[in-house]
């Protein structure tokens, strides 16, 4: 954001925890997005994952120190923005109703 309403309190919350402020791309918010959703059930809106992306983009150009704690705050729900969500998904997977066909279905994803 180029001018955000609550500058002051987010750099008193950084300078307070020893965190960190830094920019992400609209990808890097998208893969996060996807990736909440994925391996945590987390729907959040794109600009919610921003906080997610900078950990991971942290994560891919320093690494952590073992035993640090990194906190990531998301608020935003994913309904605030389900266009977007539509948009980066993949496309859904038809199944007939038997349960052996849903059985089979599920473990192939689950050996991938």
């Amino acid at each position: 954001i180029g001018n955000p309403a609550s500058w002051d309190g987010a750099m008193a919350a950084q300078q307070e925890s020893h965190g960190r402020i830094d920019m992400v791309t609209d990808d890097d918010m998208t893969e996060a997005q996807m990736g909440l959703a994925r391996y945590d059930g987390v729907f959040v809106e794109p600009a919610s994952a921003a906080s997610v992306a900078g950990v991971i983009r942290h994560h891919r150009l320093h690494g952590f120190e073992p035993g640090s704690v990194v906190v990531s705050v998301v608020t935003g729900h994913g309904l605030k923005d389900p266009n977007r969500a539509i948009e980066i998904s993949p496309s859904p997977i038809k199944v007939s109703k038997s349960k052996s066909a849903i059985v089979a279905t599920l473990t192939d994803l689950l050996d991938r």
